[in-house]
């Protein structure tokens, strides 16, 4: 939608939409509400861009702050949010499809999916689709990658692209839901703000983060779980589970704790731990600890304390399983980096063909940079095409 939006201002485009209408995986995104961008400098920005420094000619013309000030000058103001992420001030992600949506219906094909490429000696002509043949001197994919099919990105740009010879790398799921085959039985239980740990078979940390936990039938979800997802999924390509870890207690230290609980011998022990977590969460790991929810503080020894402490404070899941890619929302993996060139997303193999977004080997976490990444390379090829037009 970047990428026409700006393009159609000087040049003949067509849009070609799969769907009966635009921007539907937009509409989905931050609940709603479309965490469209991050307001973090270009240098932690590529940091948390998987293969991130590719995009450093990109983000040098096109940035978050000119992202904000592109929306602002379309009349939808945005809004920053905890860790840098912006958000339209109405919380509305239908405005910002709206900036693009009145345009863009003049030059978009609905319900037009395209099933091949149109080359000629290495050179693009063109398209095929399902009711035709579309001629074009330029031709950009923005196919996305597989996660929410139903929303029309589906892989299908993956396997047009790989019939011609363009390398693929492994699509694999990031953002999503794991899955435990231990019975938690804590299902519809959320834990807020807290520490989750990565950790391979050699009890060496992966990758922390902080955030809400959420349980399931199946296992684990929530924002924090789900930017562990894509590092548990490559640690179970050579392990059979794998362990995370959370900090059920948090702003002590484990001898602090120890002390808050033991001067409140008369309470009741749950009653204690209630204050700090979820009565069902405490219900729990006291079962799991072998101890009696009716227990007074005074009838454990310290050092059985000590040991509950240990696992209030180090909660363990074992993960089995990453929920299907197609359920992620975010697709890991696409079109070589090899393949295509960074100033201007043009592919190195035929000549008027450019690849953007999440169809390429790029990738974000969450918080705005997957969409910082869509609408950086939409503007920047749409830039590039439109130079080398004027030029050829």
């Amino acid at each position: 939608m970047m990428a026409a939006y700006q393009l159609m201002k000087d040049h003949e485009v067509i849009l070609l939409e799969r769907n009966n209408s635009l921007g539907k995986k937009l509409l989905v995104t931050g609940n709603g509400r479309c965490n469209i961008t991050n307001n973090k400098p270009t240098k932690e920005l590529i940091k948390r861009i998987h293969h991130g420094k590719f995009l450093f000619s990109a983000l040098s013309k096109f940035h978050p702050q000119a992202i904000i000030s592109f929306f602002n000058e379309n009349g939808v103001p945005l809004k920053e949010e905890d860790n840098q992420r912006m958000f339209p001030e109405s919380d509305k992600a239908v405005d910002i499809l709206k900036v693009f949506e009145e345009e863009l219906n003049k030059i978009t094909k609905f319900n037009t999916k395209v099933i091949d490429l149109l080359i000629e000696n290495d050179e693009i002509k063109g398209v095929i689709t399902e009711t035709g043949t579309i001629l074009a001197d330029r031709v950009i994919m923005a196919t996305g990658g597989v996660s929410y099919g139903a929303l029309g990105s589906d892989g299908l740009g993956h396997e047009i692209l790989q019939k011609h010879g363009v390398e693929i790398t492994d699509l694999y799921p990031v953002e999503t839901s794991l899955i435990s085959r231990e019975p938690l039985d804590l299902q519809g239980l959320t834990l807020k703000n807290k520490k989750v740990m990565v950790k391979d078979n050699h009890q060496k940390v992966v990758y922390s983060t902080t955030g809400d936990v959420l349980f399931t039938h199946f296992g684990l979800s929530g924002p924090a779980i789900m930017l562990c997802s894509e590092h548990v999924h490559h640690l179970l390509k050579v392990q059979e589970s794998v362990s995370l870890e959370c900090a059920l207690i948090s702003h002590y230290t484990q001898e602090a704790f120890f002390t808050q609980i033991v001067s409140q011998p008369a309470k009741k022990l749950t009653n204690v731990l209630s204050f700090y977590l979820p009565k069902r969460m405490v219900s729990f790991v006291l079962n799991l600890q072998g101890i009696d929810e009716n227990a007074l503080v005074r009838e454990l020894s310290h050092k059985r304390v000590r040991q509950l402490i240990e696992a209030l404070f180090h909660f363990k899941v074992e993960i089995h399983e990453v929920m299907d890619i197609k359920k992620a929302i975010v697709t890991g993996g696409g079109v070589s980096l090899d393949e295509v060139n960074p100033q201007n997303f043009a592919s190195k193999r035929f000549k008027n063909l450019f690849m953007i977004g999440e169809l390429l080997d790029l990738h974000g976490e969450m918080g705005g940079y997957n969409l910082t990444l869509a609408l950086v390379s939409g503007y920047v090829c749409a830039r590039e095409v439109s130079a080398s037009q004027l030029t050829n």
